[in-house]
Formats: structure tokens, sequence, C-alpha cells
């Protein structure tokens, strides 16, 4: 069982994801290049992919993960939003950071409650557009019986 610090190593034996981004500092706002590794609901990072001890993690499990409104297109930049800090990480190819956008919103809890929330809502307004074709259909069959009976009295 990895330490409660585990070491690069040890969380690349079971990272999902891992690999060399851009990390804004949070202090001094330079970018530096940091090596991430994402295991489980934690996404680590190290000074370099030969350092042993991470720097930080960054729990995703309650965090929004998002490109970049102000960087984004122009850098492959998107963020992680979490409640004491909104991290920006910027990706070499654009591709590379969709790999890492879809991944992190697995591991976090917030994307998936919304998914759920997003396909309820869908299947709410489907349920609701029947139920009005319903509602339409029984409104012309008691005008149909309403004309038909109102032919039958005047013959």
């Amino acid at each position: 069982m990895p330490s409660s610090n585990p070491t690069r190593a040890e969380l690349a034996k079971e990272a999902s994801l891992q690999g060399s981004l851009m990390k804004l500092g949070a202090v001094h706002k330079t970018w530096k290049e940091r090596w991430f590794v994402l295991k489980g609901s934690k996404l680590y990072y190290y000074k370099t992919s030969a350092a042993d001890k991470h720097i930080s993690e960054i729990s995703i499990d309650q965090a929004v993960i998002r490109t970049s409104k102000e960087l984004y297109p122009q850098h492959f930049c998107f963020e992680i939003v979490t409640a004491p800090r909104v991290y920006q990480l910027i990706a070499k190819k654009d591709t590379e950071m969709w790999v890492w956008v879809r991944e992190l919103q697995k591991m976090s809890q917030i994307t998936r409650e919304n998914e759920i929330i997003g396909t309820t809502e869908d299947m709410i307004r489907h349920l609701q557009s029947q139920l009005s074709m319903v509602e339409h259909q029984i409104l012309d069959a008691e005008n149909a019986n309403q004309t038909t009976t109102a032919e039958e009295e005047t013959q």
C-alpha cells in the first residue's frame, strides 16, 4: 500500500494518465513545466518526470474541469476549478489537452452529477413533449366527438 506521500514510481504503476503540462504558478504567475500523474481522483504534480516526491496534489472529485475562457483556443489551456484555487494548465497539443480534460472529468463527481442532471432534464423534456402530444390528441378526439354529437342532434 502506498504511503501518504506516494513516490512517482508508486503512482505511475496505477496511474490512468501521466505527462508533462505547463502550470501557472499561484504566487509568481509564471508558467512552469511540471510532470502530472492522475491516480483515481487525485492529480499529483512533480517538478520533473524524474522527481520522486510530488510538489502537491489536486483533489479532482469536487472540481470542475473546463477549457480556459481567456486562453483557449490560442493556447491549449484548461482549468481545474477547486474551492480554494483555479489551476491553469497548458498542453503541447489540442488533442493532448482534450485527453487530459476528458480523463479528469471522469474523476470529477461534479461532472458525473451534471451528466446525470442533464440526462434527467432531457428525459423530462421528452416526456413533456409526449404528454403535450397526447393532450392534443385527446382534445382533438373530444372536439371530433362534440362535432359528431352536434351533427346527430341537428338531423
